[in-house]
């Protein structure tokens, strides 16, 4: 889906879906279900164990740069879910709050890179491939330096927001794990480890694209067509 259009429309696809998607899927579950229902809460504990695990598996291996921001996306859907399932299973564990704060951190970091994308972009030729990043942080530093710090955000790297933001979410898991017992304690746990090590996964293909800026030298034509050079 995000390799066909254009960056600009790239990015609005990565971003305007997933916030209207997450306000309706809030909106929906805390006017439906009784705040009692166990329901709820198992079923966005397993999509977001499914979701993530999913998105970032399929990422990792992509070379073209929006296919991996559309599986990743699809991954950070499974991250924010986590937020969903706290909240739905403990209202005062503020899930829903660190769920909509790692929506827009998300959000900003996926539109700054799509935006660096438009501007190394031509009308003649849209950059897509991993490849064509290829010594930019020579060519382009502050380009490179932009998309690194996006990359770094969505990796979770601290001290960036993706860092708080992500933190939010493991932790709500985490404390309500250690606050019940019995199968409730267990599924919250196992959560935590496996968002935990999807994060990972995340981290090493994100790393792979400040990789090829900063240490891949450039190829014979030139990385990036748009913008000054």
């Amino acid at each position: 889906m995000y390799q066909g259009p254009t960056n600009t429309n790239a990015g609005l696809l990565a971003v305007v879906p997933k916030i209207a998607g997450i306000v309706a899927l809030v909106r929906l579950v805390s006017t439906t279900l009784p705040p009692d229902a166990a329901i709820g809460w198992q079923i966005a504990l397993v999509l977001a164990l499914v979701t993530m695990t999913v998105g970032n598996v399929c990422a990792l291996w992509q070379r073209n740069i929006r296919r991996l921001l559309a599986y990743s996306s699809i991954a950070h859907a499974g991250y924010m879910l986590i937020g969903l399932a706290v909240g739905l299973a403990s209202p005062n564990m503020g899930g829903i709050a660190a769920m909509l704060f790692y929506l827009a951190v998300y959000a900003l970091a996926s539109l700054g890179t799509f935006a660096a994308l438009t501007y190394l972009s031509s009308q003649r030729h849209e950059v897509s491939d991993m490849s064509e990043l290829s010594g930019l942080a020579r060519s382009h530093p502050w380009i490179a330096g932009a998309i690194a710090v996006c990359m770094f955000s969505m990796a979770g790297i601290p001290p960036l927001a993706g860092f708080w933001g992500k933190l939010a979410l493991f932790s709500g898991a985490i404390r309500l794990a250690i606050s019940n017992s019995g199968g409730v304690s267990t599924w919250f746990l196992l959560l935590a480890i496996v968002a935990a090590l999807n994060a990972a996964t995340a981290a090493a293909y994100y790393l792979r694209v400040v990789g090829t800026m900063y240490f891949r030298p450039a190829t014979s034509a030139p990385p990036a067509e748009g913008g000054p050079g």
